[in-house]
């Protein structure tokens, strides 16, 4: 048994601390190879600054003392977005496609990005719909449209933790109020 599946056969496992105590945030994880870094700092730089988007990024994420492998499927165990960064340097990385291994284990949704001609193969399913940043006639367009999905699951997201809360202190209500009715019923006058 390798290292990711000791990881992924793992019941229990806590959260990293950049994705603890923020049920409001979409967690986005970043598959990408070190390569290509510079053609992804400057998305990761934009995406940070949407209010409500906590996103793993390994150059940032990952601090000294870290077992990165395990930090790294936490990440993407609690990762709401996987971004994957395609290129012919990433279908070389062990790593991203440990990390698109471990994304289709968990079903994350998830979100190929042409950096050059490299189409998604192998693990990524040839269906699944892509961003083109390759094309620098359409790469502006492509990132606004990532722009305007992640602000709508942001929305989306907290939509539903709204609801959830209210509905959660909607059945507290109605429990606490029955407690009260049948204590007054049982106070013997």
């Amino acid at each position: 048994m390798n290292e990711y599946e000791r990881i992924l056969s793992k019941k229990k496992t806590v959260p990293p601390p950049f994705m603890r105590n923020n049920q409001d945030s979409l967690n986005v994880f970043i598959s990408y190879s070190v390569d290509d870094r510079e053609r992804i700092d400057p998305v990761y730089n934009g995406l940070k600054r949407i209010s409500g988007v906590r996103i793993f990024y390994a150059d940032s994420s990952i601090v000294p003392g870290d077992i990165i492998n395990s930090k790294i499927i936490e990440a993407i165990k609690q990762s709401d977005i996987f971004l994957v960064f395609y290129s012919q340097s990433s279908i070389k990385s062990v790593y991203v496609q440990q990390e698109i291994g471990a994304a289709l284990a968990y079903k994350k949704n998830i979100i190929p990005i042409l950096l050059d001609e490299t189409k998604p193969a192998g693990m990524i399913p040839n269906n699944i719909h892509y961003l083109n940043f390759s094309d620098e006639n359409i790469k502006d367009q492509e990132y606004a449209k990532l722009h305007q999905f992640i602000l709508k699951a942001v929305q989306s997201k907290r939509a539903k933790r709204s609801n959830q809360d209210f509905i959660t202190g909607l059945a507290l209500t109605a429990g606490i109020a029955f407690l009260l009715s049948q204590s007054k019923d049982s106070i013997d006058y």
